[in-house]
């Protein structure tokens, strides 16, 4: 019991400290236009970004499936 008392300790823990000081999770927020999303995708080979409001609070997550996905396939309809 107490090496799971530990573990949800340590989660707590991570969860309220800010996204930033993760080493290898980039954020976005609703706000970035695509060519900065595509700059940092080309410099730092990341696939996937946290998105974030103003507040640094979580709104959701995107991924160059997302990103791949909008691009290709915005305006196609499922009828070919």
């Amino acid at each position: 019991m107490s090496t799971l008392h530990t573990r949800l300790q340590y989660v707590r823990q991570r969860l309220t400290r800010p996204l930033q000081e993760f080493a290898g999770i980039y954020t976005c927020t609703l706000n970035d236009h695509l060519d900065t999303i595509f700059d940092t995708i080309r410099k730092s080979r990341v696939h996937r970004f946290v998105v974030i409001d103003e507040s640094s609070h979580l709104k959701g997550m995107l991924t160059l499936s997302d990103i791949l996905d909008y691009i290709l396939l915005e305006g196609v309809d499922g009828d070919e």
